[in-house]
């Protein structure tokens, strides 16, 4: 697109210039971008430049950014921007100043400004995480919908399950829930924030129970999912029932259950 607009060849138009390509003392390279926050998109380029003369044109930043950058860059003849960016009022100096140590000098100028978007990109916003001590980049503010760059940072896609409810009387306490995670069964309740992985035959007791709702038909479900000797199993799932009900994760377990 810049080059139709500019009527250059494509090869002149790029994010970096070839060595065959670069210019002479005389010649104007013109950096152009759609926005600058701190400079540090900018200043990667001019590390991996030689052109001696630079002019940077861009839709918007701040003018302290601006100014910033022709003191630091002698090569930089000019930096343009369309619209000015304004600061928020709590940007004070000195928070600017913490914020120039944590860089490492890698930014020009630290601010935080107003947001700005475009149909096309959403400026990376850097943020400092207290927790890990690092600069982060922010939040996307924009759905994927009105940002086209935005459409490849959306989060996966997540399975939901829903939560299914059996005819009774046993099931799940009130406050319980349960989901697949990593092909196990986590049961866990919200009240005590206490939780059990179930996997193999425990799990499939635990579903067989609230499927049912009944000890007896889910014995007869489990028994002949395993194959196994139904006496055995009426066993086997009456202490799980009960142990379950004493954790507070079901509810409704006959009293037979508990002996």
């Amino acid at each position: 697109m810049l080059a139709q607009a500019f009527d250059l060849p494509h090869t002149a138009v790029g994010s970096s210039i070839p060595e065959p390509h670069a210019p002479d003392a005389q010649s104007l390279t013109v950096v152009v971008d759609d926005s600058a926050l701190t400079g540090y998109r900018f200043g990667k380029f001019l590390a991996a430049v030689k052109a001696p003369r630079i002019a940077f044109a861009h839709l918007c930043s701040h003018p302290d950014l601006r100014a910033a950058i022709e003191r630091a860059e002698p090569r930089v003849e000019a930096c343009l921007a369309a619209r000015d960016l304004t600061a928020r009022p709590t940007d004070t100096e000195a928070r600017r100043i913490l914020w120039t140590e944590r860089t490492n000098a890698e930014r020009y100028w630290m601010g935080d400004t107003q947001p700005v978007s475009f149909a096309w990109k959403e400026p990376d916003t850097p943020i400092w995480n207290p927790v890990t001590e690092r600069i982060e980049p922010g939040w996307r503010l924009l759905p994927a919908g009105l940002c086209f760059s935005n459409r490849r940072l959306g989060p996966p896609r997540v399975a939901v399950q829903v939560q299914p409810i059996g005819p009774g009387p046993v099931a799940a306490a009130p406050g319980v829930v349960f989901s697949e995670v990593h092909e196990h069964l986590i049961i866990a309740d919200a009240a005590s924030g206490r939780s059990i992985a179930l996997d193999g035959s425990a799990r499939a007791m635990w579903e067989a129970l609230l499927t049912t709702g009944d000890l007896r038909r889910a014995t007869a479900r489990v028994a002949e999912q395993f194959d196994a000797s139904p006496t055995i199993v009426a066993g086997d799932l009456a202490g799980f029932a009960a142990r379950l009900a004493d954790d507070g994760y079901l509810v409704g377990v006959p009293a037979e259950a508990f002996r």
